[in-house]
């Protein structure tokens, strides 16, 4: 997790346009990786050079040397001569030659904090192969598996084209993030290679411009080798931010609000308006603590309704981190306010972190009405669309459907979606995605957006007797395809029972791609 942390607030640092893809930053992590791999090949060269004939210094230091062969006289060897005239061997100081100088240590330090770099890119690395793994599996098992007699020709084209295509975006990806990983090896290796020359065995000091990395030809290429590699991600830059934020007690919440933001960019298609990282660096250093801040987005939102044509609105989204309610008579803070704005209405959710266990239905249940309903719901005059629990572990009771808690049976269907948890870790961050997916097209509307890749284009819509809506995002890299179709069991329908629901929550809809 506190990996994550880094990884995001430097993702963070370059989001200045949109809309961003996990693609674009892999694309990016490979040709950084490639660029540090050639630069440590011309380092390891000039390293070598001054293997034969490294810089050294002369140190005074103590060692035995017989009476005989000592030309200077100093008054401690006096004294223990004649002390001790039976000795043959005196400690005298003498004048000796060392590798152990400033610089050396400099260019060790260099080097080590250049792996512990790279061993960083490479366990991101390796972690997101291993997610990628998973997902192609589950991918191939879809499509061995589309054998639903109650889907129509057109379904079941769109549905395989759609699981063919983020099949293929998954390898493509495997194949950046492999490439990655194999720049990063070989940089370690090298490295490695660097730091057991016999010069370098020595202690670390951190680097800095000296006297003989300025005139000195191979010292002054090493140190500058040294310094772009140190610098070829502003870690430096970034260490004054991630480091306070590691050793915050609140570690879970604030990687659930680095996470939000980065998969609101990267992966949902929100633009900010100022540079996340530069917002949090200041925040951060005027009030010691990320409590209170707040992340402005925007980006292009569509709704079909029965017009042929998508109804474009630029949707404003506010996130803030533990904002207090303004209007009860209790001060709640939920740690996660989303308000959406698109010139027509306001609309707000809330996403409250739980990092304990949850280890059964009556537990789950429990916190969901004491948090979710009775503080961030039922208080307000003004209901959210959505007030959600993250937590870092499944519920052990997996009949549980955590998406659609009920509280309250006489407000089952203005509860509809509205309550609920999701399980949100570094593992599985698709999660926060389906959840703004589900706000997106169920509570909002817009239903011409697609939450798969974030793309800024509508979805291509048709329609089957006006009762099934068919969706196809127009992103050719992904087509994800989804139904919004009626329950049967609405009021007023030929089918309805007793139990039937309102004209306003029976939209249903059904997607081919899971987050």
């Amino acid at each position: 997790m506190k990996d994550e942390i880094v990884n995001m607030l430097e993702d963070l640092l370059t989001a200045n346009e949109g809309p961003a893809t996990p693609m674009k930053l892999w694309r990016g992590n490979v040709e950084a990786a490639r660029h540090a791999l050639d630069q440590m090949k011309k380092l390891h060269e000039v390293l070598l050079e001054l293997e034969d004939e490294p810089h050294e210094q002369l140190i005074r230091e103590y060692q035995l040397v017989p009476s005989s062969k000592i030309k200077q006289f100093d008054v401690k060897f006096l004294i223990s001569h004649r002390i001790f005239p039976f000795k043959d061997k005196f400690s005298i100081p003498v004048n000796v030659r060392s590798i152990d100088i400033p610089e050396h240590r400099m260019i060790r330090w260099g080097l080590e904090r250049l792996i512990d770099y790279a061993d960083r890119y490479l366990r991101q690395a390796r972690n997101r192969k291993r997610d990628l793994c998973r997902r192609a599996s589950s991918l191939i098992s879809a499509l061995s598996n589309q054998h639903d007699k109650h889907l129509n020709p057109f379904e079941k084209e769109r549905i395989v084209n759609s699981i063919k295509k983020d099949l293929h975006y998954v390898i493509e990806s495997f194949q950046l993030v492999s490439e990655s990983e194999r720049h990063w090896t070989k940089f370690i290796e090298l490295t490695d290679t660097c730091l057991s020359l016999h010069y370098l065995s020595v202690d670390e000091e951190e680097l800095e411009q000296t006297h003989l990395f300025t005139f000195s030809p191979l010292y002054s290429e090493v140190y500058q080798y040294l310094d772009d590699l140190l610098n070829l991600k502003p870690l430096k830059q970034l260490s004054n931010t991630y480091v306070p934020l590691q050793k915050s007690p609140k570690l879970y919440e604030i990687w659930c609000l680095l996470s939000i933001i980065h998969s609101l960019i990267y992966e949902c298609g929100f633009i900010p308006t100022q540079n996340p990282y530069i917002q949090i660096q200041r925040y951060l250093q005027r009030k010691g603590g990320l409590e209170g801040i707040s992340f402005t987005f925007n980006r292009p939102v569509y709704r079909y309704k029965e017009y042929r044509e998508p109804q474009k609105t630029n949707l404003t989204l506010e996130v803030h981190y533990e904002r207090p309610f303004l209007d009860t008579e209790k001060s709640y803070r939920p740690d996660f306010t989303f308000t959406f704005r698109d010139g027509f209405q306001a609309e707000t959710a809330f996403l409250d972190a739980k990092y304990k266990p949850l280890p059964n239905w009556e537990h789950w249940i429990e916190i969901i009405r004491d948090v979710s309903f009775e503080k961030y719901y039922e208080p307000l005059p003004k209901k959210p669309i959505a007030s959600f629990l993250i937590h870092p572990n499944k519920l052990n009771d997996v009949s549980v459907h955590t998406w659609n808690a009920t509280m309250n049976h006489r407000k089952q269907e203005e509860l509809r979606h509205r309550l609920g948890s999701f399980e949100y870790k570094p593992s599985n961050k698709k999660e926060f995605v389906k959840w703004m997916n589900m706000l997106l097209h169920y509570h909002l509307g817009y239903n011409g957006v697609c939450m798969h890749c974030g793309t800024h284009l509508p979805a291509n819509s048709n329609s089957e007797g006006g009762w099934k809506k068919y969706f196809t995002c127009s992103n050719r890299a992904c087509e994800a395809f989804w139904v919004e179709s009626v329950c049967f069991n609405r009021k007023r329908a030929r089918r309805a029972q007793k139990d039937a629901h309102d004209p306003s929550t029976a939209t249903l809809f059904k997607y081919t791609k899971t987050f």
